[in-house]
């Protein structure tokens, strides 16, 4: 019992206290900014093209310059990254701000904006992941990223939920000015939380160029760590599948629209559950590569079961729920490993690298399922994506390198 105390004490140190309480704000902010940017554009252009640009190109800076800004991370004091992105963030969208306060609309300037948010996020994630092992106890590295994931994601799903009502409330500008402030207070809150100081592990002589390439090979040559990128990709693409799959099935009489969003609700709401047993519980090191297959595995197959249980509304929800417990827990233990056995000067570009592939993944698998899905029935396709997904993860992790990637001795 004294050992567990003591875990938790050291959880919640100083420097993880200053970067949670700026990201709760920021996060807050953030969901109801991006509700107001939408309706903005969309009631100004009155195009549902230009909305949806908006939306999709937040993820193309991660998707092209997901190498580049993982050498960059691996190159740089880490602290001075999170603090700069969250000043330029915050700086730009105030600008959005003051140009609506004047009633001018630009779309030139917004997409801009939008640009420059995504590239100041590009960095902040991954740097943010990097950072969370140093003020962390090394055991309970699994512990503080569920933690930090759980007040993040909880403060973001508020402010998407009263985003809507403050968006028929308050004037645009004024949520803009909001979110800009935000992160401007986000930044204030990192200045003083205290790193190791900050030494380059590269050699001088080491060019930007090499130093990617060496990141690149990197993962090349660990067959556990390729394997793993590998499964990283094609779960997020079949799932990409799925998930343009579950709009067609929902949109069915059966099932019903308006059952959707409950169930996007309960998803995330399995989510926060699987953070909150994680921030209480550790997984043991001898047990993760076990956990993270019964995860991993579960998530895949609850999902294939739903698509079999048209007519049970209900029982779809629960197995939604618990699949998506099982798939923040295997994606926490995953992250978790890939810092834990990656040395620190790589780390960055070992993260930003998966999280492009990620990315990148998952809109192909969007657009091909659009077309499936005008010749197989949505629950169907649910189920040979799941049996794809089962197929491919069996054959990439059960093996060695994978169980041995796994084992933290």
């Amino acid at each position: 019992m004294r050992v567990m105390l003591v875990k938790k004490r050291y959880s919640w140190n100083k420097n993880f206290i200053l970067l949670c309480q700026g990201q709760s704000v920021s996060s807050f902010c953030d969901a109801i900014y991006t509700i107001a940017l939408n309706f903005y554009v969309f009631n100004e252009t009155k195009s549902t093209t230009l909305m949806s640009l908006i939306i999709a190109i937040t993820t193309i800076p991660r998707i092209v310059l997901g190498p580049f800004i993982g050498t960059i991370i691996d190159r740089s004091n880490r602290k001075h990254l999170i603090v700069c992105s969250d000043v330029i963030r915050g700086l730009t969208v105030l600008f959005i701000a003051s140009i609506t306060y004047n009633g001018i609309f630009d779309i030139r300037l917004v997409l801009l904006s939008v640009i420059i948010s995504g590239i100041c996020t590009s960095f902040f994630n991954p740097t943010v992941e990097t950072i969370l092992p140093e003020i962390s106890y090394p055991i309970e590295l699994s512990k503080t990223m569920a933690i930090y994931q759980m007040i993040t994601t909880g403060f973001y799903i508020s402010g998407n939920l009263i985003g809507g009502l403050l968006y028929t409330k308050l004037k645009t500008q004024d949520l803009f000015f909001i979110n800009g402030c935000s992160y401007l207070f986000s930044a204030v809150t990192e200045l003083f939380i205290k790193l190791q100081p900050f030494e380059s592990e590269l050699s001088s002589s080491i060019t930007f160029g090499d130093d990617i390439k060496n990141g690149l090979s990197f993962i090349s040559k660990s067959a556990g760590l390729m394997r793993i990128v590998l499964m990283s990709f094609f779960i997020n693409f079949i799932f990409g599948i799925i998930r343009v799959s579950l709009i067609s099935w929902f949109s069915e009489p059966l099932l019903g629209v308006e059952n959707y969003g409950i169930l996007n609700g309960v998803c995330s709401a399995g989510m926060i559950v699987g953070m909150l047993i994680l921030s209480i519980y550790s997984i043991d090191k001898k047990y993760r590569y076990r956990c993270f297959l019964i995860s991993l595995f579960g998530f895949i197959f609850l999902i294939g079961i739903s698509s079999r249980l048209s007519k049970y509304l209900y029982a779809i929800f629960v197995l939604f729920f618990v699949a998506f417990i099982f798939q923040f827990v295997f994606n926490n233990i995953l992250t978790v490993t890939l810092i834990s056995k990656t040395p620190k000067f790589m780390q960055g570009k070992v993260l930003a690298t998966r999280t492009a592939l990620v990315l990148m993944a998952s809109p192909v698998g969007n657009i091909i399922a659009g077309k499936l899905c005008e010749f197989i029935a949505a629950e169907n396709l649910i189920l040979i994506s799941s049996v794809l997904a089962a197929t491919i993860s069996f054959f990439t992790v059960i093996h060695s390198s994978v169980r041995e990637f796994f084992d933290t001795k």
